[in-house]
């Protein structure tokens, strides 16, 4: 369910942002047209009124044909699903008409949000504006658009913060609303970002190669790029959407995975592992042995660790439980004892993890009222209270008490510590290296997160490259006349698709930059944070490949586009006469 409901969310997102952007750049290239409208009498409410019932016919054709294709579709992504062990075996798609209308309708209001920016912009067109006639592009940003864009910013540095510091089931949730505040945010602000004086000094640099060839190519995709500046942050955007979301997710997961594993070699001061062998889990006379039979220290007693796990039924919901050994518990390594004393539990006596104990309104020493899986109910005794980080369940009991409530419960494993000196782990157990035991266990959950996070970073990937494509045909259109001037002032068909082939180079360029911009910041802070947490090193892997790949991807699709853009816009304004090349060569 949460694949399917992160697949949703991440679709919401990024059709309105590639509707929102796509509209955007469609009102800043008919200015003219507007200014004319609003000369010949038309108010500011109809200029609105009129690009919302654009988007609104838009959104009607095209999520008839969305819904469509997602019915045609949805059997075979179920299949991939099952087939990545992301659902059970047996999931299916089942049509329904309720889903359907909801996917068309939201089809629609996802349509008229994405265009509800653009529309105000457009209302705010004057009559004049149909006199103008430069391309430069120098209006300022307006108040707004400043406030919603740093607000956006900030409220995405405040959920990265929330992502490294909550639970690993969290993090993706917070990681993808942090790369979508984040994006918008940057989005918003792009055209102050991209303004010349900030960018005119990069675009001459890397403009400077081209400049030194015969022609002038590389001087007009110069100053193209710095005179229409909104149409430059139009096109880059969904560029940026992508590199930015997937080098995000992709990146922060590759981070706190190795977090994770770092954190678990902290936490435990095992050395090898008694494990299942072939069996579902380990029966409780192997648990016995590996505890209570294998002795590091024989002033110990107690060899190995394990928990047994439950659940605990409480007014309104329920929490997590483990069985554990009392006398074990007491020497576990990482254990930030917050209130209340490890000695003290046994029995009836429980420890409890902070937050749980806030959310429940337990205190220390009180009685918690719980019902167990046999569904007799109970009073327990909060005998301490952890930290949140140091037990990844709610509430820590003697494992007695849990198996006498219980009876299916399975022990996973048993964590035996250095020095300790095993015997025959018994029927259905077997010892492992304990490194090698955790790699395999994180290894599948780390395969279905990564092909969790391919089929999220596909998605985005489909949306853009068609945003970027139509952006670029659009903007290949409005340049017709563009084209043909510069075809009949002397240059070639392959010199003015050449130009065309830069401009666009530079735009994903600029595009890619600033997604990695919002990738790259993140996970440095993460690595500061949890190397400080942990007290330990993190390594920073990152995601060079997907950076690379996602990037090669908007390339070649931009440049197919804006190539036939330029070649179409030829064809269509330059006489029949001057359509083909002049016989004198390249320019």
């Amino acid at each position: 369910m949460q694949v399917l409901t992160a697949m949703a969310t991440l679709a919401g997102f990024v059709s309105i942002f590639v509707v929102a952007s796509t509209f955007a750049f469609s009102v800043s290239a008919r200015r003219r047209e507007l200014g004319l409208l609003r000369a010949v009498g038309a108010t500011p409410r109809q200029v609105r009124a009129m690009v919302l019932r654009e988007a609104l016919a838009t959104g009607a054709v095209a999520g008839a044909a969305g819904v469509a294709l997602g019915v045609a579709a949805a059997p075979a992504l179920a299949d991939l699903l099952v087939l990545g062990g992301l659902q059970p075996a047996g999931f299916t798609v089942r049509v329904g008409a309720l889903p359907l209308a909801g996917a068309y309708l939201g089809g629609l209001a996802i349509a008229l949000a994405g265009a509800w920016a653009a529309a105000r912009r457009a209302s705010r067109v004057g009559p004049l504006e149909a006199l103008c006639e430069a391309a430069v592009d120098d209006r300022a940003l307006p108040r707004t658009r400043w406030i919603v864009g740093g607000g956006a910013l900030a409220a995405g540095a405040m959920l990265l913060v929330a992502g490294v510091t909550g639970a690993a089931d969290d993090m993706i949730t917070f990681v993808l609303y942090a790369a979508m505040a984040l994006i918008v945010g940057l989005a918003l602000l792009a055209p102050a970002l991209l303004a010349p004086a900030l960018v005119s000094p990069l675009i001459r640099v890397v403009t400077r190669p081209l400049s030194r060839r015969p022609g002038a190519i590389g001087t007009l995709v110069g100053a193209n790029l710095l005179t229409a500046v909104r149409r430059t942050a139009s096109t880059a955007a969904p560029v940026l959407l992508t590199v930015g979301l997937g080098t995000l997710i992709a990146g922060m997961f590759e981070l706190r995975a190795h977090g994770f594993t770092l954190e678990e070699a902290a936490m435990t001061r095992a050395e090898r592992v008694v494990a299942p062998a072939g069996t579902p889990g380990l029966s409780d006379t192997a648990v016995a042995r590996a505890e209570h039979t294998t002795v590091a220290d024989p002033g110990d007693g107690v060899g190995g660790e394990s928990v047994l796990p439950t659940t605990l039924y409480v007014a309104g919901g329920h929490v997590t439980g483990a069985g554990v050994n009392p006398r074990a518990l007491r020497g576990t390594p990482g254990m930030d004892v917050v209130a209340g004393s490890l000695a003290d539990v046994s029995g009836r006596a429980v420890a409890v993890a902070e937050s749980a104990a806030a959310r429940l309104g337990w205190r220390l020493g009180g009685d918690a009222t719980v019902t167990f899986e046999d569904g007799r109910t109970a009073r327990l005794r909060v005998a301490a209270l952890v930290a949140d980080g140091s037990s990844a369940r709610d509430v820590l009991l003697d494992r007695a008490t849990v198996r006498a409530h219980d009876p299916s419960a399975i022990t996973s494993e048993v964590y035996l510590p250095a020095g300790a000196r095993p015997g025959e782990p018994g029927l259905g157990a077997r010892i492992v290296d304990a490194g090698a035991y955790r790699a395999a266990a994180d290894a599948e959950d780390d395969r279905l997160v990564r092909i969790f996070i391919a089929i999220l970073i596909a998605m985005a990937l489909g949306y853009t490259a068609l945003s970027v494509a139509v952006t670029l045909l659009m903007a290949g259109a409005a340049r017709a006349r563009d084209f043909a001037v510069l075809r009949l002032s002397g240059a070639t068909r392959g010199q003015v698709l050449a130009m065309a082939a830069g401009e666009t180079c530079l735009v994903v360029a600029v595009g890619t930059g600033c997604g990695l911009a919002v990738a790259g910041a993140a996970p440095l802070t993460m690595r500061a944070g949890l190397s400080a947490e942990l007290g330990v090193p993190v390594a920073l892997g990152f995601p060079w490949p997907t950076v690379l790949a996602m990037a090669g991807v908007c390339l070649v699709l931009a440049v197919l586009a804006a190539m036939a853009a330029a070649a179409r816009g030829q064809r269509a304004l330059l006489p029949s006469g001057a359509a083909a090349d002049p016989g004198r060569g390249e320019r």
